[in-house]
């Protein structure tokens, strides 16, 4: 009768383990079947929800964010509006985050990249003090690879 019960407790053991072992796994597949319906692709800190238009949360537009570019970052006079990609993101606190990739005609750097927030100003978007970061043509000047905020060869 002893060996039956040092047998029972040590199944239940193991039952109680699978058990919870199951319960974690499931879990898991649960939290990342619910981001499944997220892009592929999505920076840290960044979210794809949606903010409802209000007073206070105005909805800024990719047309929007493209002109805001070119006007604040961009000399259009000299017909260089061309050859910039401008993307637009939200982080977790609702904060509009615009991106813009320049591609440059150097023969040190390739593109230049500018992020900013943008927040309305009077009823006016503005661009906050961009992160300018560049990826260089023969390498970048501390040994590098990639976005650089540092000097080009």
């Amino acid at each position: 009768m002893k060996h039956n019960r040092g047998f029972a407790s040590g199944l239940i053991i193991i039952l109680v383990v699978v058990v919870i072992g199951l319960g974690y796994f499931a879990y898991n597949a649960s939290k990342n079947d619910s981001n499944s319906n997220k892009n592929s692709y999505q920076p840290q800190g960044l979210s794809s929800r949606v903010i409802i238009p209000t007073k206070n949360n105005p909805i800024l537009t990719q047309a929007e964010a493209e002109a805001l570019v070119y006007k604040t970052w961009s000399d259009c006079s000299k017909k260089d509006c061309g050859g910039v990609t401008v993307t637009l993101t939200q982080n977790n606190a609702g904060q509009y985050i615009v991106t813009a990739i320049f591609d440059e005609y150097d023969d040190s750097i390739s593109n230049t990249k500018k992020v900013s927030i943008a927040t309305m100003n009077n009823g006016v978007w503005v661009l906050s003090q961009p992160t300018i970061t560049r990826t260089c043509s023969r390498g970048n000047a501390d040994g590098t690879k990639g976005w650089t905020s540092g000097l080009c060869i």
